[in-house]
């Protein structure tokens, strides 16, 4: 009775792992140049002008401060002064945002003019729709009377000068 591998075959078989043995072997010393190759490139890129400039800009937006803008309001009635204002715009945007985005936004009630009913709030520009939104929320503190914004500016004097009118 003959066995199921013959001697010859058996070296075949050999010979094939061995082919490919030396075939993957060769594909990882390939791989290992070119990822060599890669290092050495961004060794020298580490090195380069190019990412010191790119460094100094991202240290530049870390430091950057937010932009102040400033919300033109019409006041209800019912709310007498800045302080009571104040309070009110800081218990909404808690509401609807919670305290870390009051600090974010951080509403301050610059001017209020009791005679024409508006004010003047600064506020970080990057957060102005919040702002706004929480605005809506005012409604059920104030008592049915809602804060309306009327416009936003770049600078005091221009909002001071709308809330006068």
């Amino acid at each position: 009775m003959s066995s199921v591998f013959e001697p010859r075959d058996a070296v075949l078989v050999l010979w094939i792992l061995l082919a490919l043995v030396v075939g993957v072997v060769g594909l990882i010393i390939y791989r290992l140049k070119k990822v060599e190759e890669d290092l050495k490139l961004f060794k020298e890129a580490l090195n380069g002008e190019a990412l010191r400039a790119y460094l100094k800009g991202v240290e530049a937006r870390e430091k950057r401060k937010f932009i102040k803008r400033y919300l033109v309001v019409k006041v209800p009635q019912n709310i007498k002064d800045r302080r009571q204002l104040q309070e009110i715009l800081e218990d909404s945007i808690k509401k609807l945002y919670g305290p870390m985005y009051l600090s974010l936004i951080n509403p301050q009630v610059i001017y209020f003019n009791l005679a024409s009913g508006k004010a003047v709030i600064r506020f970080s520009n990057q957060f102005r729709w919040k702002l706004i939104a929480s605005l809506s929320v005012t409604q059920k503190v104030v008592g049915g009377a809602s804060i309306i914004p009327v416009k936003i500016a770049g600078t005091l004097k221009k909002a001071k000068r709308l809330a006068e009118k």
